[in-house]
């Protein structure tokens, strides 16, 4: 489920970025994961940051929950789901 948004990153655009959910941990009811900023699949990763939520077990997937925390950001409100 990552995401496609056009964005700036250090005063350029990159077309159709993609957003990813990587590296997730759970701890206890805390579940903590990073999102990388690619320009195209197979590029290296141009940044990124850890977000976390509440993990809830009974709640699909922890990859399926981050992105569904990740929809309730502002930033990624205007972003394409792929």
């Amino acid at each position: 489920m990552p995401f496609l948004k056009t964005t700036d990153y250090k005063g350029l655009t990159v077309e159709n970025a993609i957003y990813t959910v990587e590296s997730i941990t759970i701890q206890g009811g805390q579940l903590d994961f990073f999102v990388s900023m690619r320009a195209k699949p197979e590029s290296p990763i141009l940044t990124g940051e850890y977000h976390g939520c509440v993990y809830d077990i009974n709640n699909g997937t922890p990859e399926s929950q981050a992105y569904s925390y990740l929809e309730t950001l502002d930033f990624f409100k205007s972003a394409t789901i792929i």
